[in-house]
């Protein structure tokens, strides 16, 4: 069986010289014996990259939509910096106030959500994803990322990246999502502010 080392060696290429300098200073053991299988072996065992879970989705909704279950004077002041104490009847009026804006939130949410899947399913058809045997550390896309999803196995790393320059249109709208975001909670502070 051939190490780490030399099955990256073949892999990389001209550029082994570079990506050994970074493996060995993220501290990669290059002398464990590697049996990574070719690519196209293990790539269905990958295809998940090219769509969000139910609880990934499940998660990004709640973070761009960023309110809690059951609103409290707790979270009012770790989110949104606002240290009054609220009575339980305060509170649900703040709750009551924000209601369509939390709406148009969520259908924002899903929106972009069902774009982020279109173009990670987009992303993985045109094979423009970053991968490698053995570890993807030192692989960096060129481009800032808002949206990242990696998983190593079968002797490979791989990761999708979805770019600001490759989708522009998806990424004005998670611009546009939490600038409606912040205007929620500017408008939470005021309404606090005037009761």
């Amino acid at each position: 069986m051939r190490t780490g080392r030399e099955v990256l060696e073949e892999y990389w290429g001209d550029r082994w010289p570079e990506m050994q300098r970074v493996l060995q200073e993220k501290g990669i053991d290059l002398e464990k014996p590697c049996n990574s299988p070719p690519w196209e072996e293990v790539k269905k065992e990958f295809e998940d990259l090219s769509r969000l879970t139910v609880q990934e989705r499940d998660g990004h909704r709640k973070g761009f939509v960023n309110w809690p279950e059951h609103l409290d004077n707790a979270w009012l002041d770790a989110n949104l910096g606002i240290s009054r104490q609220l009575t339980p009847e305060q509170l649900a009026l703040v709750e009551a106030s924000v209601v369509e804006k939390n709406a148009k939130l969520e259908d924002m949410s899903d929106d972009a959500l069902s774009r982020i899947d279109a173009a990670m399913q987009d992303a993985w058809q045109r094979d423009r994803i970053i991968r490698s045997p053995v570890s993807t550390e030192g692989i960096t896309n060129p481009l800032p990322c808002f949206m990242s999803k990696s998983k190593a196995g079968h002797g490979w790393g791989a990761s999708v990246n979805l770019t600001h320059a490759e989708n522009p249109e998806l990424s004005a709208l998670l611009t546009k999502l939490n600038a409606f975001r912040h205007r929620r909670d500017d408008s939470v502070r005021s309404y606090i502010a005037g009761l």
